[in-house]
């Protein structure tokens, strides 16, 4: 399972989602989005981001397997 760390991170220099939205430049809208996870950032946003938030992609995105242990490169299973 994906994790995320955006709002925490932006939290922790006082920032507003606007705040965010206007040091990267872009819809704070996204910035909504990305910290409930119903989407995921492309890598330049993540990018910018982390540059915004002075750390690394990893720290505001980050894979937790779940309890059965599967990684992201596992294929899903569908009915």
């Amino acid at each position: 399972m994906w994790r995320n760390g955006l709002a925490v991170h932006r939290q922790r220099r006082g920032w507003t989602q606007l705040d965010l939205a206007l040091k990267v430049q872009c819809d704070p809208r996204h910035i909504s989005r990305w910290e409930k996870g119903s989407r995921l950032p492309s890598l330049p946003w993540a990018f910018r981001l982390a540059w915004a938030l002075e750390c690394h992609i990893e720290d505001l995105w980050w894979w937790d397997p779940d309890e059965d242990g599967k990684s992201p490169e596992d294929p899903v299973e569908t009915e």
